[in-house]
């Protein structure tokens, strides 16, 4: 359970990746968030400009380049993600293997 803290305390159990991405999309406009984290800067956000737009309404051929777009933005963000992760020594890369599989 989470408890509030204030914008400058840093929790003492975080992983201390220096980058992460994220999403934001009302499922018509997707925009992606890049999150890094220096000590001489502070977190800094950074916001896509414009956002990759899906025209739900659209030719069946625009709408599947829309949702191509959005999809190769997404595989994007996982790769760079698991990048930061394998930098940091964590994730699903450094994860044990599974045997009974």
């Amino acid at each position: 359970i989470g408890c509030k803290r204030k914008w400058n305390e840093v929790d003492e159990d975080t992983v201390g990746l220096e980058e992460a991405y994220g999403i934001v999309t009302d499922a018509e406009k997707w925009y992606f968030l890049h999150c890094k984290v220096s000590n001489d800067k502070g977190t800094e956000f950074e916001l896509s400009k414009p956002p990759v737009t899906v025209n739900w309404f659209g030719t069946v051929e625009k709408y599947r380049a829309d949702v191509k777009m959005v999809l190769e933005h997404i595989l994007w963000l996982l790769s760079k993600m698991e990048e930061a992760e394998a930098n940091m020594g964590i994730g699903w890369v450094n994860a044990p293997k599974d045997e009974t599989r």
